[in-house]
């Protein structure tokens, strides 16, 4: 593996301030930087490359199931242009092409997600949430709630929850930063809970970042609508196996709804748009 992958690589398992998202795209760009450093003489060769890279950041982040998903279906798109492809530079450049248009695709399904959340999230709305969500501060921007309640989300030195306060006011939004230990007070405060997700699985529980449990377990308590907000490249067939330091699992019943790029999902209908990912790992056995 070339250096510049490998180091690309670390940087995605290392990372603790992005979210899966984020990382997910910067996957993607890694496989494609795979190809495009190879010195093969081979078409075949390339792939083989790409592979490696795509088995290292399969084992890089388990939790985020994004880039999994992202890094499986990139590599099934792929192998369909290397049968057109007559050298590795060409191969390589359609990886590039490819890797572009997967990223604006999940750019675009973020827009999507926005969108539909307007239908649930509105003006007049006091938002509480947690840790750190890229797709969370861009569905806030475009429902523009009254106010947004951050809790802190401390983990070591690193509080999440200002670093998405600080994203949130810099568009513009009037955003309270709560310490975790006052999260049930504020969330009797709100009016409605919206999380990200890591992962979402097939059951309809969600992975997410601390203290996303204890945020929806007060949600309940305080009789709030909990909404995840979450591209469906993130459900995933499997179980959540061992989550990684600062995970939790939020079982299924203290969602409301789960707001995709298709619209607001039940978490029983997870299942059914799971599925569908599952091709892309038969076709390479790296599940």
């Amino acid at each position: 593996m070339h250096p510049r992958v490998a180091g690309a690589i670390e940087e995605i398992r290392s990372d603790r301030t992005h979210g899966a998202s984020f990382l997910a795209r910067r996957a993607i760009n890694t496989i494609a930087l795979a190809a495009a450093l190879s010195d093969t003489k081979r078409v075949s060769g390339v792939m083989a490359e790409a592979r490696v890279a795509a088995q290292a950041l399969l084992a890089a982040r388990p939790t985020m199931v994004a880039i999994g998903n992202s890094v499986v279906r990139y590599l099934y798109e792929l192998q369909q242009e290397a049968a057109g492809a007559s050298s590795p530079s060409e191969l390589a450049s359609l990886a590039q092409a490819k890797a572009a248009e997967m990223v604006e695709a999940s750019a675009r399904a973020v827009e999507s997600i926005a969108g539909h959340a307007k239908a649930l999230i509105g003006p007049g709305d006091i938002v509480i949430t947690c840790s750190y969500s890229s797709t969370v501060c861009d569905v806030l921007a475009a429902c523009k709630p009254v106010r947004v309640v951050a809790v802190e989300s401390r983990s070591g030195d690193v509080a999440y929850g200002e670093i998405m306060a600080e994203r949130l006011r810099a568009g513009g939004l009037a955003v309270e930063v709560v310490p975790d230990a006052d999260l049930a007070k504020a969330a009797r405060g709100a009016t409605k809970a919206v999380l990200g997700a890591d992962s979402i699985l097939a059951d309809g529980s969600v992975v997410n970042g601390a203290p996303s449990l204890e945020l929806a377990q007060a949600a309940k308590a305080a009789d709030l609508p909990l909404h995840v907000v979450s591209e469906t490249n993130k459900f995933s067939m499997g179980g959540h196996g061992e989550l990684e330091p600062g995970f939790q699992r939020l079982p299924a019943a203290f969602v409301t709804r789960i707001v995709t790029e298709e619209g607001p999902l039940d978490p029983s209908e997870v299942r059914r748009i799971a599925a569908r990912l599952e091709e892309y790992y038969r076709a390479f056995d790296l599940g």
